[in-house]
Formats: structure tokens, sequence, C-alpha cells
């Protein structure tokens, strides 16, 4: 959004030609990848050439009165006053047209397929153990070090192995963020699967997010939906605002 703003900020200097060469050409490009920002650069040119043309317009119309009267009558005309044209209104006028078209351009929500939606939205969850019947404190340390660091194939084995000792709904979502980001997407949703159907007082929620999330990954919108609709439908549920914002842009 920022770089749409900062883009924004150039239209009037683009047309009048305040930026350098290299900005000129960096706009340029942007407008053509970004329909949107080309609209609003469209509506300024077109609303400063309708205000070009209507003054052409009455220029011209003298002039023809001018040379009319110069042919039939034979007589000099007197030269009349200029009247000064006010442009404080046109201008007022320009400015809040451009401002419509700009607020339309920056409010509007962009169309984002599934796939998109999951690159906005996706973060790994961040694993934080506390496994008070452990003494391999070390190696949890380590694990949790190369867990941060994504070295998923590395933690795979250990998860597996510490979720057969011991069940652990944070030990559950590593081991599905870790399946599905080493290309093992069928086997991630089991680990989720398990957390809801235990209904995890703390994680279920995220197990529902990450279910959904992964479904979107796969372009499966339709799979992803009922997590989406529980959180959406739950008010105090874990990203119940961030499920009712993907329920908007999937309609």
């Amino acid at each position: 959004m920022s770089d749409k703003r900062d883009f924004l900020k150039k239209i009037d200097d683009f047309l009048l030609g305040h930026l350098s060469e290299e900005e000129a050409t960096a706009f340029q490009q942007a407008t053509q990848e970004d329909e949107a920002l080309a609209k609003a650069l469209d509506g300024r040119k077109q609303l400063l050439k309708g205000m070009a043309v209507g003054g052409r317009r009455k220029l011209k119309t003298k002039l023809k009165s001018f040379h009319q009267e110069i042919i039939e009558g034979g007589t000099p005309v007197p030269v009349a006053k200029t009247k000064r044209l006010n442009w404080r209104p046109i201008a007022a006028a320009a400015a809040a047209l451009l401002l419509g078209v700009l607020l339309y351009w920056l409010w509007t929500p962009t169309a984002m397929n599934a796939t998109q939606i999951y690159a906005s939205n996706y973060e790994p969850f961040e694993l934080v153990l506390n496994l008070r019947d452990t003494n391999d404190k070390e190696n949890l340390d380590l694990l949790v070090q190369q867990y941060r660091n994504q070295e998923y194939t590395k933690v795979i084995p250990v998860l597996e192995t510490l979720l057969q000792e011991k069940n652990n709904s944070q030990l559950q979502l590593a081991l599905a963020i870790s399946r599905f980001e080493a290309g093992d997407q069928s086997n991630a949703f089991l680990p989720l699967q398990k957390i809801i159907t235990a209904n995890d007082p703390f994680l279920a929620d995220q197990a529902r997010w990450y279910s959904a999330l992964f479904y979107l990954q796969l372009d499966q919108a339709d799979r992803a939906l009922p997590f989406l609709q529980t959180l959406a439908t739950t008010p105090d549920a874990d990203k119940h605002a961030e499920a009712k914002k993907i329920l908007s842009q999937l309609k």
C-alpha cells in the first residue's frame, strides 16, 4: 500500500513533467502493471483535457465573432476588456474529482485468488516448548532453533519421535507446518485434525486457521470454507477478523 501511495503522489508531477526521466519511466511502468492506477491517471488526464478544450472553445468562438464583424462591417472592433477566468471553482472541482478517483482506487477491494490470499495471511506457527517431564532441554532448544530457521526436514523426525512419547498440541502444529513446508502436504493435515478433534482450548482455532490456509495454498477454496466459517461465526475465536476478511475476498 505504501508503494501505491508514493505513485499517487507523483500523478500530478508526472503530468506536469516534474519527474526525472528515471522516475517518469518507473511511473509509466507502474501504470502498465496496475490497472487501477492507470485509471486514476487517465481520469486526471481527461479532467485537464476537458478544462483545456473548454478554454479553446471559448477562444475560438470569440475569434470567429471577431472575424465575422471585420468581414461584414469593415470597421475595427473596439477592444473589450479581458475578463479574467476564475480558476478557483474549477480547481476545486478538479481536486474533488481526483480525490474521488484516488479514494475509490485505494479502498476498492482488489480481487485475489486463493493462493494470493494464502500468501498475504500465512505466517508459520511460533513454537515455544516447555515440556516439564523432559530432561533433554538441550535437544529441545536445538529443535526450536532449527524450526525457527525453517530447517523443516531436520525437525520432522524429531517432532514425530516426541509425539510418540507425549501428545502435545504445540508439537502437532509445528509438525503440520513442517510437513507442509517440506512438501508433504497430504500428511500436513493429520496433526491439525487431531488438535481439532481433541478440541484443544488454546490451539483448536489455530489448527482450523492453518487447515484453511493450507487448502487455499492448494487452490482448494471450497475445502477451506468450513474452517473459515467456523472462525468467522465465533466472535471470540482466534483469527476471527482475519477469517471474515478472507470470506469476503472469496465471494
